[in-house]
């Protein structure tokens, strides 16, 4: 019995060491596996390859194509050489676009259109179902782009003798110079500080003056092209007053609540307006009635409060006027995603990343944010008026015009150049020099490909389309 015991206890030993070993060899085998997947991996981007442009691969790809082209386009071997000693490596570099936002057509001038293509979706256009309305980057790149670049704006100065429409005792006495306590603040604002004080910062009158009068001229200029403003000022003491300039110089303005989507999706807006007048027509003429009435009269409220000021706002305005970017942030996205000019009365604690034309001064209180708009509203009604008193032949037209930066992701420049040094750069271009070169305007993403019908149109299609126009 005890001979027995210990040959099954010996025999479990066995099956407990042949298990161990398999189990070990598993291990090793997903190990070695691991081991090699990293080495693929780690091939692909080491540290110490060369270039893309100088790998094997790459120059393969290159031969291909040019085999491609050598027989469909070449008659011999000589036309083909010459072709790429003189065009594709003229001065030892291959020079060729990095994005397609520089190559591909924008179709969204008239001359080339004819009548062009309408800013909104319109169901009897031919090209209404066509177009991506609710891309806020498609609509600004092809539909509807901007007149007034808002990478422009750094560059630009005012003339010096210019009139200065603010005096430092009309600031003194609105209270323009009192900022946030010291304890809320934002430190890309420090360069218009001047002082703290009892606890507060103090702000420097005398940039604000500058800054004051640089944006009145901008826009007195702008207006006077036929600019369309949007003003928003939806906090308590700024609400009034901004409907009160807004409607002085016929621009549209948010002064109870800005709606999100307002400027990016437009279109969403304009069929909620449609719906408002719908409802007002129906109010005027008796329709509700009971429980019906009440829940009516409440939607038409709310469409009041959210689409009064922008009801004619038909397109993307050119320039937006507001009172303080840390309350009306959301504005401030959607106006950085399809590269609008923004003026804004800037306090202490609000950030600059994304304004082009700061006022740094006091936005809480009543009287400093009625002297800036005041201010604001009179540069735009001397353009108007500057407008009107010129001939139609003779007045200046601000021409659409499309910046392929506004697309970039490296349009803003807060980090230093330690950090925009990134180690792919090295690895695929050979240094941050080399992608500098050939990545002029940043990193650009992927492009939007027009989606209207073709503009190549034959003979008997343009005869076809030419005959149903009434």
């Amino acid at each position: 019995a005890e001979s027995s015991r210990a040959g099954a206890a010996l025999a479990s030993l066995g099956l407990a060491a042949l298990g161990l070993a398999g189990l070990r060899r598993a291990v090793q085998r997903r190990r070695a596996s691991l081991v090699g997947m990293r080495a693929k991996k780690s091939m692909i981007n080491e540290k110490g390859m060369p270039p893309v442009n100088e790998r094997w691969y790459t120059r393969r790809r290159w031969q291909e194509r040019f085999s491609k082209e050598r027989y469909a386009n070449f008659k011999d071997s000589d036309d083909w050489l010459d072709y790429v000693s003189k065009e594709l490596y003229q001065d030892g570099k291959k020079m060729h676009f990095k994005s397609k936002h520089f190559t591909l057509p924008i179709p969204w001038a008239a001359s080339e259109m004819g009548t062009g293509v309408p800013p909104m979706p319109n169901p009897g256009a031919g090209r209404g179902s066509f177009h991506k309305y609710d891309d806020p980057q498609y609509i600004r790149k092809y539909l509807d782009p901007a007149k007034f670049r808002k990478l422009q704006i750094p560059d630009w100065e005012m003339p010096a003798n210019a009139d200065k429409v603010v005096t430092l005792q009309e600031m003194m006495a609105a209270g323009m110079q009192y900022g946030h306590c010291t304890e809320v603040w934002s430190p890309e604002m420090l360069r218009y500080l001047y002082a703290d004080f009892d606890g507060g910062h103090i702000f420097d009158l005398v940039q604000t003056a500058a800054c004051l009068n640089r944006a009145c001229y901008y826009v007195m200029e702008a207006a006077a092209l036929g600019a369309e403003f949007l003003f928003i000022g939806t906090k308590e003491q700024a609400g009034p007053i901004t409907e009160k300039v807004a409607k002085r110089v016929g621009a549209h303005y948010a002064h109870r609540r800005y709606v999100k989507g307002s400027i990016t999706n437009l279109k969403e807006a304009i069929k909620n307006i449609e719906i408002m007048g719908e409802l007002e027509q129906e109010k005027e003429q008796g329709k509700w009635t009971g429980q019906e009435k009440i829940d009516r009269e409440r939607q038409l409220t709310n469409f009041i409060r959210d689409y009064e000021g922008i009801t004619n706002m038909t397109r993307i305005p050119d320039l937006v006027i507001m009172v303080d970017e840390a309350f009306e942030r959301d504005a401030v996205v959607e106006c950085k995603k399809v590269g609008l000019p923004i003026i804004s009365l800037c306090d202490s604690n609000n950030k600059l990343k994304y304004i082009d034309l700061p006022v740094p001064g006091n936005a809480t209180g009543t009287a400093s944010i009625e002297l800036f708009l005041e201010k604001i509203s009179d540069a735009i009604a001397r353009g108007q008026v500057l407008k009107a008193a010129t001939q139609p032949g003779d007045q200046k037209i601000a021409k659409k015009q499309y910046d392929p930066w506004l697309f970039s992701r490296d349009r803003i420049k807060q980090l230093t150049t330690r950090w925009q040094r990134k180690p792919w750069m090295k690895t695929v271009w050979g240094s941050w020099e080399q992608w500098k070169m050939y990545n002029p305007f940043g990193r650009i993403g992927p492009v939007i490909e027009f989606q209207g019908e073709s503009m190549n149109w034959t003979p008997q299609e343009f005869i076809k389309r030419c005959s149903n126009i009434k």
